[in-house]
């Protein structure tokens, strides 16, 4: 990921960036073949969402949502156990997941040397309770993993406070 840092110093990233950062998350936990799709396609019908806030240069958040089979096959690859019936696994994976995401997303939008400090992860199973539309500072992008799980990925920038680099 190295080559990408020195591309966004910047306080949005694009669709692009954020996308490869979060294929790149989730091919390493659970091998699996990677597609873009629209972000309003990738909202699970039932799921898990985890968000982790941030704050540095700029405040805003990171999240995570997925569908309550691909939380299943989150946990199991984590927990190196099939523990599928488990909700608490299932949530604890996503929302360990939303945390990789969120440090990697923090790491290109400010680099490795500037002080950011992020939440530990929200995690709820209402997927409802997320931004959505034309929000300024939103960038969305949508995930098919193994050509049948629908992964959505966001990061919302408070741009008032990135413009004013708020500590």
């Amino acid at each position: 990921m190295s080559g990408l840092v020195a591309v966004a110093q910047t306080d949005t990233l694009s669709s692009a960036l954020i996308f490869e950062v979060a294929a790149r998350v989730f091919k390493g936990i659970t091998p699996c073949t990677c597609e873009p799709v629209s972000p309003e396609m990738a909202v699970p019908m039932t799921g898990w969402q985890g968000v982790v806030d941030f704050r540095g240069p700029g405040i805003g958040s990171v999240g995570v949502r997925v569908s309550t089979r691909y939380a299943e096959i989150l946990a199991t690859a984590m927990a190196g156990e099939d523990v599928r019936a488990v909700p608490a696994m299932q949530a604890d994976a996503v929302g360990e997941t939303a945390n990789i995401v969120a440090s990697s997303v923090m790491a290109l939008l400010y680099g490795r040397r500037r002080q950011v400090t992020i939440s530990s992860p929200k995690v709820t199973g209402d997927i409802a309770d997320m931004p959505s539309g034309a929000v300024e500072g939103l960038v969305q992008v949508g995930l098919l993993l193994d050509h049948e799980h629908l992964v959505q990925v966001w990061l919302l920038v408070d741009t008032e406070t990135a413009k004013e680099g708020t500590p």
